[in-house]
């Protein structure tokens, strides 16, 4: 899992997952819109989607945007 450890951001291998976007078991990331499972693909397949994954992960790795 990612995250951070002793201060530092490390990014890991997740176990595929079915992405609540398209359906696929793919590796998936708690990016999309409340924190959904979303693959790669589906994260950058709109200027929406692709801003909402980096806010959520901004969010959970940097912690900036929590509050």
């Amino acid at each position: 899992m990612s995250g951070r450890v002793a201060g530092a951001v490390v990014i890991c291998p997740e176990p595929p997952r079915e992405c609540t976007t398209c359906g696929q078991t793919r590796e998936c990331r708690p990016y999309g819109k409340d924190g959904a499972q979303v693959c790669h693909p589906c994260a950058m397949a709109t200027p929406e989607s692709k801003a909402e994954a980096e806010r959520q992960m901004a969010m959970r790795l940097f912690g900036e945007g929590s509050a």
